[in-house]
Parts: C-alpha cells; sequence; structure tokens
C-alpha cells in the first residue's frame, strides 16, 4: 500500500471508475411494471455531461492497513482512499462480451 496512499489518515485503498450509466438516468419498474424511480433526482434526461461525476467500485483491488481492516472487518474502513482507473482499464470479463472486448484491447 506504500505506493497508493497519498495520505497518513488514510486506512484502506478502493479501486473504483466512473459509471457508464449514470444512476439518475435510472428507472425501476413495479410487479405491474410501471415506471417508478430510481431516486430522488427529478430532473428528467439531462446531457450526462451535466450531471456529477459518479464512481462505482471497480473491485480490482482492494487494499488496508492491517489493524484498521481487522478493526472493521471491511476494506471500506472509515477513511478510503480511491484510486481511480481509466475506464479503458477497466474491463469487466463477467460474460463472453467482456472477455471479447479485454481481448480486441489487449491486442491494440
Amino acid at each position: 500500500m506504500n505506493g497508493l496512499i497519498r495520505d497518513k489518515e488514510t486506512q484502506s485503498v478502493i479501486s473504483v471508475t466512473e459509471c457508464s450509466e449514470h444512476p439518475y438516468k435510472m428507472v425501476k419498474k413495479s410487479q405491474a411494471d410501471f415506471r417508478l424511480d430510481f431516486s430522488n433526482w427529478r430532473v428528467e434526461n439531462l446531457p450526462r455531461q451535466s450531471l456529477p461525476k459518479i464512481l462505482i467500485y471497480k473491485g480490482a483491488f482492494y487494499a488496508a492497513k492491517i489493524n484498521d481492516f481487522l478493526r472493521a472487518k471491511t476494506f471500506v474502513t472509515e477513511r478510503p482512499e480511491l484510486y481511480e482507473m481509466p475506464r479503458e482499464r477497466s474491463v469487466n470479463v463477467d460474460d463472453e462480451l467482456g472477455l471479447m472486448l479485454a481481448d480486441a484491447i489487449f491486442r491494440t
């Protein structure tokens, strides 16, 4: 963690990346197939560029100081630092499409 921690108060470091789909543009569907608001955001369909930047846990790595991890019982401690990974270096290989994308990026 020595190369990842920039602040002596940091207890853990978690990899994140910018969300490709913004939560303010999401909806839920009721059991009767009606639209339900996903959040309290009341402005519809603003351009994505005008929305606040939202990050998502990437899962590429989690690191924590041992004592802080044992105390918190999680990598998401009271003082986590977020390590932002560029989206082009953050491909999820959860299915065949992700594998094909990662392969294409690797070959370029």
